[in-house]
């Protein structure tokens, strides 16, 4: 039998200091609901908690927190913040994957190759100057060997088999795992400075 949601009781109980009807309306709706919704649009179950999250939390502070009036189809009404919700995380996703682009293998040259004196001379505007600094800043972050492999291989244009020995990796297979590694470590770390 399917769930049956009482949006305004629950609400009203939770108002007077009751809101366990209210947490297990918002539990099941966010189980049974959101969740599926989203995971069929992000196709990640990670992105699906986070955007689930957001709206649930928007939720809550709209009409219990600011008590702003319920509208007449609660459930429509979550439907619609998830989905403008989901549509904002595209947006900001895109916007963000365009910004990792820019940081192509000559730009990272670039910046390793001139020890960071990130000049606004450079020609650039100022987003692009303003992510050179975060690469800059970033190179720092993954740690001296990431970035001592990095600079061999990218800037001193060295490659895997003659870096393995001079960095004494076992095998050139080795170093290639670590260039990998260390080029996820550095877009991860991006992702979250961009992000903010």
């Amino acid at each position: 039998m399917p769930y049956s949601y009482n949006w305004r009781d629950a609400f009203n109980l939770a108002f007077d200091g009751k809101r366990q009807k209210l947490e297990e309306h918002i539990r099941v709706f966010y189980d049974e609901h959101l969740i599926p919704a989203l995971k069929s649009k992000t196709k990640s179950d990670v992105e699906a908690h986070e955007i689930a999250s957001a709206v649930i939390a928007k939720f809550w502070e709209k009409f219990y927190i600011g008590q702003s009036p319920l509208p007449d189809n609660v459930n429509g009404y979550i439907y619609v913040m998830a989905n403008n919700a989901f549509l904002h995380h595209c947006h900001v996703k895109k916007r963000i994957s365009d910004k990792l682009s820019f940081f192509d293998t000559e730009r990272m040259r670039e910046v390793m190759d001139k020890g960071m004196a990130v000049e606004k001379d450079w020609g650039v505007n100022d987003e692009q100057f303003r992510l050179y600094q975060v690469l800059d800043r970033v190179l720092d972050e993954i740690g001296h060997r990431c970035k001592e492999l990095l600079d061999k291989n990218i800037v001193q244009r060295m490659t895997i088999r003659e870096i393995a020995p001079l960095m004494e990796f076992p095998t050139e297979n080795a170093a290639t795992q670590k260039k990998a590694s260390c080029m996820k470590k550095l877009r991860k770390i991006l992702f979250q400075r961009i992000r903010k």
